[in-house]
């Protein structure tokens, strides 16, 4: 029996203490919670990062794909250029999943209850990764042409 899945979007707050609280939107990340909670005798914690609307080609660029991509050029020849915020949710997103994992007796106190987290380094096993991607990659050629190589490097 699956309990205990709060459903929203900002239900936890940001790291900088932003987030809206109160919001009853939600996403996939509700059928796989339960999938996943009633696979798992242990609980199972959800890190959801979300970003409407944008590209993996861009914003969600990996490290690898950006030193790959510094070796490119435009189809006329010219410096392919890169922009300071390529590869910004990426880094954005591993930020926030080292924060949530480094504080998780804070954010679950139910569950880590009398655990000296600072000793114990294995309080939680990261077991997967999930990417769902929305259509935003389509509206730039560029961005298209390199989705699968993107994706590979992610």
């Amino acid at each position: 029996v699956v309990s205990n899945l709060e459903i929203g979007y900002g239900i936890r707050k940001n790291i900088d203490g932003s987030g809206n609280t109160s919001s009853t939107k939600f996403g996939p990340e509700v059928g796989i919670g339960w999938t996943l909670g009633t696979v798992f005798d242990e609980p199972v914690l959800l890190i959801k990062v979300s970003w409407s609307g944008t590209a993996l080609g861009n914003l969600w660029r990996s490290p690898s794909s950006i030193a790959k991509l510094k070796n490119r050029t435009t189809d006329d020849g010219n410096d392919r250029p890169i922009s300071p915020l390529t590869g910004h949710l990426y880094r954005l997103m591993i930020q926030m999943v080292h924060h949530y994992t480094q504080n998780i007796a804070s954010y679950f106190p139910e569950y880590f209850n009398n655990v000296n987290t600072e000793e114990n380094e294995d309080l939680y096993e990261i077991i997967g990764f999930c990417w769902l991607q929305g259509w935003a990659d389509v509206l730039n050629p560029m961005y298209l042409e390199e989705y699968e190589e993107n994706l590979r490097f992610f």
